[in-house]
């Protein structure tokens, strides 16, 4: 009270010492003035601005929400308090700022219920006198501290990056932003802290609520690493680490001797004291920093053009922001990668450097697994260390001395559950080694990997030679059955054989340029690298392999670490990184060592990287997240394309068996002629059966063998077919069944009809399917079936069927995909149908199914759950007497209400038929389903995006435009994006009426007819007004027409030949 201002203590005032006050008979608190209480004042009026300075309106935001007792009481309370502040005071940082920060986070520690306002004496202030400890006033300048460190940790940061997180920092650092942008929400979500609330326990001990809903809002602009520190930091301004901060405030080490000391008892195996929870928090952030910083860039980290060749590079007309944040986005690629994998390079091959990179690799070293459950499993391949000769793919190149090393690494590793596996890459030389320090240690077993299909002609072939080093006896360890590379027939996974293991294919393999593998391979070689085979060149051009002798496929990894039950991998020899792949796909820690050089770390690292960028997209991986896959999809499309596209088949054998009906129910002859010339123009998908399929794959004759040599081939694996088991046949019998239902699909878009198909009245093909394993079984998802089980509908993509929720008896119609492309198809329509819902007002909604549940990565087959309505127009058009008949005017009404709120909403049906629209006799409502085929405007306009079909629109509702030229006539037979517009379900809107109205479809059947059709119809158009006196030639059509009476005009305007005429009717009421 005696320095409310500077100008009422210098002037009105004035006090130059204590006889001063004591003459003036000053009081506070009605104690007498004293030297004491003159100290406290002087203090005082250095930090005072007047009314609105910062340290008067901080403690008047601290009285009036809690009042005067808190500070004002004792004079010495803010006595010690001024006293801090001028002691810690700066150049960039002053007393008066300082102060103010002080008594605001006071307001919000009592907001946040740290203490109590009755609890805020000066032994909690200040420190605790008999034992030493800080107080609150210490622990909130160790948080000023962890700001700065924060600060210093930004500066790491790209520009963009900086400023935007500066500025985030700023917010969070000022008491009375952060609770009113971040923390007020929690606190007004908790309510008010009554007595009882409180009994029993410490206020300060008391778990404060921190909202991650606005927290994540800001963390989603930015990488792990700065949505971590962000969340470490809004949690000590909420309270969280107060006893850290307190504890660290009174030793004499401070925060960054801790977090110092922490770093280094982590690098060494030393034992130190546990670090708190703040500093080991903090020590995790610091690495990840580290990590993110040091990282190799998205345009720098491209081993080759062939490889990466568009993972991250800058088109011309991006903007600064966009090559920024796509650099960003690389490195949090490159984050989550880590999360799982990660290299180094070891000085030389010899033992003591593999023991050292061992020791220093993380995850894998620290790995604690359990026998018969969680193993860690060390690896070496042979030909994956080194390569040279004129001739690699003939003849691989043996390190002797190095694997002598490697294998007195692996003879001393004696973990109780490490498997050691060393595969001798085919190579006697190398086999002689591995025998001699194999020596009478009896863990060690020897078992063989036979592999079959040589890369490229005149390629040396056989089987790797293994070693297994089992931890214990063979008798304490568990078998299990084996699953796959059982062509000898295996019984369980010790045993350590395994057959039928093909080499790893081309389209599998990061092919990297002749520049790239000379920086790689040369250096541990002399002279310059072989050229590459001619059929090599011929078939995938100038790229080539890292190491020609490279065997294994990433589908016998999978099988190791499945059958091994491995949740760790230390690779000797990263190679290119197959076992990597394999161990990311299965969510566990993987450490490889490129011995050959850090042009060989880069080189695998990016491998890495892009199956991580792959992976982050595709949904139920390891990586995936909805924020990370939008990210991926908007910045790195052309490497998920590449991902995805990576077929490097053959052409087709023919079959021994001489049957032109396939083992899997299938008819190859869908008018022969027709579909041969589909095929042999890329309309449609090849189809093979299994027997094809698995000659393919096991046949090592080449391509342009003499015909003598393949029958002999033929005949010898026909045996080896016919005397296998039906479990063996099974996976490529259902490989062979979704090639042969894809060619269907896409033979059906294009008008095509496949023998043994049925075609309804409406005119779509519905092929009917067996059900899956899981629906015989009565269930799809969490749903069962109802009735007798059978499909309610179907099609090319599967079947639907009618379920009940067994808990909430909630009947669904659940929609099951099949073949090849049945999780796209799923994802697709899921999609679709979430933005249906979003875009769509709720009282709109009625015309069509709600979303209930999907299981894009359901087994066996993906699935998709929405409400029930009642049968197709279809099947009630078929069977008037069994579901009645749909007025019409109802139906055209309300359909074209839910046509137009498609198109408002932004959505194409682009497959309107009668059995596409639900209508449930009971109500008369009508509903639309079955969004496979839809497109969004928004990304047919954008030049990037084509079509995602051939041909839209089942062919007898399909407008002429969209009719393209003769399956064997010239040019492309791909539908134009242009033409996809709402004219098109115009017209599939009309012939739908039409059908209802008069029982038969609008256009002819078959694909001969409604090609003439289409011709004739623009003349016949013209005549419209006079249809009684039109040609001869159109008479059928004409007399179609005139059936459906007052609906022919109305037919007549949906079905305009030019679609820029064409409109919807009007609906009258002498119609209805």
């Amino acid at each position: 009270e005696i320095a409310k201002s500077r100008n009422l203590a210098s002037e009105k005032v004035k006090v130059e010492k204590v006889q001063d006050g004591e003459e003036q008979n000053l009081r506070y608190n009605n104690t007498l003035y004293n030297k004491a209480l003159h100290q406290a004042a002087t203090a005082a009026v250095a930090v005072l601005r007047g009314p609105s300075g910062p340290v008067e309106k901080a403690a008047r935001r601290l009285e009036l929400e809690f009042g005067r007792g808190i500070l004002s009481s004792q004079y010495s309370k803010l006595s010690k308090l001024l006293s801090l502040t001028n002691k810690l005071a700066s150049a960039t940082r002053n007393a008066v700022d300082l102060t103010a920060w002080m008594i605001d986070s006071l307001t919000l520690a009592l907001r946040m219920n740290m203490v109590t306002p009755a609890k805020c004496t000066e032994k909690f202030l200040d420190r605790d006198r008999k034992t030493g400890d800080a107080g609150f006033w210490l622990s909130r300048m160790l948080v000023v501290q962890v700001f700065d460190y924060a600060a210093k940790l930004a500066n790491k940061l790209p520009e963009p990056d900086k400023v935007k997180l500066t500025g985030i920092l700023a917010e969070l650092r000022c008491p009375s932003t952060c609770w009113e942008k971040y923390l007020c929400h929690a606190d007004a979500d908790q309510g008010a802290a009554g007595e009882d609330d409180m009994d029993g326990e410490d206020p300060e001990d008391v778990e404060r609520p921190v909202p991650q809903s606005k927290i994540g809002a800001v963390k989603e602009g930015f990488n792990k690493a700065i949505g971590m520190l962000l969340d470490l930091l809004l949690e000590l301004m909420s309270g969280k680490y107060y006893k850290d901060c307190c504890m660290l405030a009174s030793s004499e080490d401070g925060l960054a001797k801790a977090l110092t000391a922490a770093q280094l008892g982590s690098s060494d195996d030393t034992e130190h004291e546990e670090p708190c929870a703040l500093i080991t928090q903090m020590k995790i952030i610091v690495d990840k920093f580290d990590n993110s910083t040091k990282s190799v860039g998205a345009t720098s980290a491209a081993p080759a053009p062939s490889l990466l060749q568009s993972l991250a590079k800058a088109s011309e007309a991006d903007t600064p922001e966009e090559c920024v944040e796509r650099e960003r986005q690389w490195k949090a690629v490159q984050t989550e990668r880590r999360k799982f994998v990660s290299f180094s390079v070891p000085n030389k091959i010899s033992k003591d450097c593999l023991v050292n990179a061992f020791r220093g690799c993380g995850k894998v070293f620290t790995h604690k697994g359990t026998l018969n459950s969680s193993h860690r499993l060390i690896v070496a391949s042979a030909d994956l260390l080194a390569e040279a000769g004129t001739d690699p793919w003939l003849k691989g190149t043996p390190p002797s001395e190095e694997w002598k090393e490697i294998c007195a690494f692996a003879k001393d590793i004696s973990g109780p559950e490490d498997f050691v596996v060393l595969f001798d890459g085919r190579m006697r030389e190398i086999r002689r080694v591995s025998e001699s320090w194999r020596g009478d240690v009896t863990r060690w077993v020897p078992a063989e990997n036979w592999s079959h299909s040589p890369r490229s002609a005149g390629c040396k072939e056989g089987g790797d030679r293994l070693l297994h080093s089992l931890p214990v006896a063979r008798t304490k360890i568990q078998t299990t059955k084996k699953g796959s590379f059982t062509v000898c027939g295996e019984a369980s996974t010790y045993q350590g054989t395994y057959s039928g293991v093909e080499y790893r294919a081309v389209s599998e393999m990061p092919l990297v340029s002749a520049d790239t593998k000379k920086k790689i391979i040369a250096p541990a070689t002399t002279g310059d690298l072989p050229t590459p085979p001619e059929d090599w060149q011929d078939r995938h051009g100038s790229d080539v392999p890292l190491f020609w002798n490279e065997s294994k496929p990433i589908a016998y990894w999978n099988a190791i670490i499945e059958e091994f039950c491995a949740e760790a991998v230390f690779d000797l020899t990263a190679g290119t990184g197959a076992l990597m792949e394999a161990s990311l796909t299965a969510g566990i820690a993987y450490h490889g060592l490129c011995s050959l050089n850090k042009e060989h770390m880069s080189w695998v690292q990016a491998v890495a990287d892009r199956a991580a960028c792959g992976m982050m997209a595709l949904e139920g991986s390891t990586l995936y997240s909805d924020e990370n896959a939008k990210a991926v999809k908007k910045h790195f499309p052309h490497v998920l394309e590449s991902l995805s596209n990576q077929d490097d088949q053959d052409e087709a054998y023919q079959t021994p068996l001489g049957q032109n009906q396939s083992q899997d129910g299938f008819s190859s002859d869908a008018p022969g002629s027709l579909r041969k010339q589909a095929v042999k123009d890329g309309l449609v998908p090849k189809a093979r059966r299994a027997f094809v399929i698995w000659f393919q794959e096991n046949s090592e004759v080449k391509k342009g063998a003499p015909k003598h040599e393949f029958l002999n081939e033929m005949k010898h694996l026909g045996a080896v077919w016919q005397g296998m088991t039906d479990k063996q046949k099974a996976p490529f019998m259902a490989r062979s069944k979704d090639e042969f239902m894809a060619q269907r699909s896409a033979l059906a878009v294009l008008g095509i009809r496949m023998r043994g198909s049925t075609t309804s009245a409406g005119g779509p093909d519905e092929a009917k399917d067996p059900p899956a394993a899981d629906e015989s079984g009565g269930r799809v998802g969490p749903f069962e079936l109802n009735g007798a089980r059978a499909p309610i509908g179907g099609g090319a993509y599967g079947s639907v069927y009618s379920c009940q929720h067994p808990q909430s008896g909630l009947n669904v119609a659940v929609k099951v995909y099949r073949g090849s492309d049945g999780p796209a198809d799923c994802r697709h329509e899921v999609e679709q149908m979430k933005l249906l819902m979003k875009a769509v007002p709720q009282q709109k909604m009625m015309w069509f199914p709600l979303l209930v549940s999907s299981g894009v990565t359901g087994r066996p087959w993906p699935w998709m759950a929405t409400s029930l309505c009642g049968p197709s127009l279809a099947t009630a058009l078929r069977n008037p007497a069994a579901h009645g008949k749909p007025r019409t005017w109802s139906v055209a009404a309300q359909l074209r209400s839910a046509l137009q709120t498609l198109h408002d909403a932004g959505i194409l049906h682009l497959d309107v038929k009668p059995g596409n629209v639900l209508w449930c006799p009971c109500t008369d409502q009508v509903q639309v389903c079955d969004f496979g085929m839809s497109e969004n405007m928004a990304r047919l306009q954008k030049a990037s995006q084509a079509p995602r079909f051939l041909q839209y629109v089942t062919a007898a509702y399909r407008p002429p435009e969209l009719w393209p030229a003769r399956v064997n006539g010239d040019g492309d037979c791909g539908v134009r994006k242009q033409l996809l517009t709402a004219a098109v379900d115009m017209w599939a809107y009309a012939c739908v009426v039409f059908e209802v109205e008069t029982g038969n479809p609008f256009m002819p059947k078959g694909e001969a007819g409604l090609r003439a059709w289409c011709k004739q119809w623009p003349e016949l158009w013209k005549t419209r007004s006079d249809l009684a006196n039109c040609p001869a030639a159109s008479h059928t059509c004409c007399t179609k027409v005139l059936r459906a009476g007052k609906w022919g005009l109305f037919v007549l305007v949906g079905c305009a030949p030019d679609p820029g005429k064409r409109r919807w009717p009007e609906l009258c009421l002498n119609q209805k």
